[in-house]
């Protein structure tokens, strides 16, 4: 790693924790409707708390209110990714969803294979203001993906996920994810 990206990375949490001062407290929120049409919308329910995409980050490279798909089949890359975050004064959380090898509607079962820090299929959940990251790593997991739309024409991918995700450090603790649903473009 160069030293400029080195340096790049080491002041973004710095960043972030000197705007948490100026920032609003996040709002109430309602799931957005499930639709099929490039909204670029994401929400789910996080233990009985409603969860969007919402406020900036430095690093979303200038995608607005913390919304980033990544899917490039006509390189043949067939990875589609999905990177949240939820940023407010008092709640600075983040969302990544995985699927390695997109190819057409259907049902996801999360995988425990992993590329790096994430797995390849899947979703995870961290809370950034306690260091808590959950995942469907352990045998047994219940999270799924179910993609209604892959329309590479219009560049439209929809779909909804639930799953019960575990923390990584402390197996006792748990997120229950339901209701999840999103409806992006990608480029």
């Amino acid at each position: 790693m160069n030293v400029r990206a080195f340096l790049l990375l080491t002041a973004m949490p710095l960043m972030a924790m000197m705007n948490r001062c100026e920032r609003e407290p996040a709002p109430e929120f309602v799931l957005p409707a499930a639709s099929q049409s490039g909204a670029n919308t994401l929400g789910f329910v996080a233990d009985g708390r409603v969860w969007l995409n919402y406020g900036w980050l430095p690093y979303t490279s200038g995608e607005s209110d913390n919304l980033r798909v990544d899917y490039h089949p006509s390189t043949g890359k067939k990875t589609f990714t999905i990177s949240a975050g939820q940023i407010a004064r008092d709640v600075q959380e983040s969302f990544y969803l995985t699927i390695d090898s997109l190819t057409s509607v259907g049902t996801y079962q999360a995988s425990t294979r992993r590329s790096g820090a994430r797995a390849v299929r899947g979703f995870v959940f961290n809370n950034d203001n306690t260091g808590a990251v959950y995942s469907y790593l352990p045998v047994g997991s219940t999270a799924v993906t179910t993609i209604t739309t892959l329309d590479t024409v219009q560049h439209i991918i929809a779909g909804t996920f639930s799953g019960t995700l575990t923390s990584i450090s402390d197996t006792t603790k748990r997120v229950n994810i339901t209701d999840g649903r999103f409806d992006v473009k990608y480029r």
